[in-house]
């Protein structure tokens, strides 16, 4: 079957190009816009039908397959929007409380030693430099599948790949910043959060606390309420970034932990005060008795 496929971790892809776009400024994959999504799958193809030497119809194009982990549950904006065009198949991985993707490169693997073993494919691109990838590929060239490892790289900033994948792709093909910059750009970040997400921010605590599943008798390691609980603090900023509907940046995250812990002084502070005409209508009650 003279078909192949483009594998894509989006993570490794958009870190390297908010890098590379930045000039090395920028270090958050939310800092990257793509600007045409049409000209993102265009690119892909073009760099992996040179890698392979490809001329026109030689080939046929199963599909992209792009791996990214969702956060909280709830697809961004530019994920949705990726879910969209035709040929592109969004595969899921999980995002944990700090952010990190889980559960990549599991399926990236799977999926190219599936494709191989049925011989649905004879050449694959993939596009990261993970060296657990390894095992994946030489199931798949066992099979008989060229694969080709594409990085992303340009001047002083390197492509970041191991040297085990490296070292056993059948080809190896470069983008830079003049593909990205064709496809994507850089968006400056914002100091802090402006006002109306702030405000958001809050409600989404206040409905936290409202309802959170967690014990929150005593949420804080400390008594100084400096440090949230792990358990706390991973359920609290879950339920932020999924009203968010969005990746948290440190400033989104350090935001709703200081109105959780002000929110929650607050909480107490009502409660105690709330408590004292009680305790005092009790004490009297009892003096009353004893005469």
């Amino acid at each position: 079957m003279d078909r192949y496929v483009i594998m894509v971790d989006a993570g490794y892809l958009l870190r390297q190009a908010v890098d590379i776009l930045s000039d090395g400024v920028g270090t958050d994959r939310r800092d990257v816009d793509i600007t045409d999504y049409p000209g993102l799958v265009a690119m892909l193809d073009a760099c992996c039908r040179e890698a392979f030497g490809f001329t026109n119809g030689h080939r046929e194009l199963l599909r992209i397959y792009w791996y990214d982990g969702v956060p909280h549950g709830r697809p961004t904006q530019q994920q949705n929007e990726l879910m969209k065009l035709p040929g592109v198949q969004f595969r899921a991985g999980t995002v944990n409380f700090e952010g990190r993707q889980k559960g990549v490169d599991s399926m990236l693997v799977l999926d190219l030693i599936e494709l191989a073993a049925n011989s649905a494919i004879c050449d694959a691109a993939i596009v990261s430099g993970d060296g657990d990838l390894t095992v994946g590929i030489e199931r798949a060239q066992k099979n008989g599948v060229r694969v080709a490892l594409i990085g992303v790289e340009q001047g002083s900033i390197s492509h970041k790949q191991s040297f085990e994948v490296l070292s056993i792709a059948d080809r190896v093909q470069r983008i830079g910043a003049e593909e990205l910059g064709k496809v994507m750009r850089y968006c400056q970040p914002q100091v802090g959060a402006d006002a109306s997400e702030e405000a958001r921010i809050r409600e989404l605590v206040v409905s936290f606390l409202n309802n959170a599943a967690s014990n929150l008798e005593d949420p804080f390691e400390d008594a100084s309420h400096q440090i949230i609980r792990q358990s706390v603090y991973r359920e609290l900023m879950a339920h932020v970034g999924a009203g968010l509907g969005q990746w948290l940046s440190k400033e989104e995250k350090n935001a709703a932990r200081l109105c959780f812990r002000a929110l929650f002084e607050e909480r107490e502070a009502g409660g105690r005060q709330a408590a004292a005409p009680a305790e005092r209508a009790a004490d009297a009650a009892g003096e009353a008795g004893a005469a």
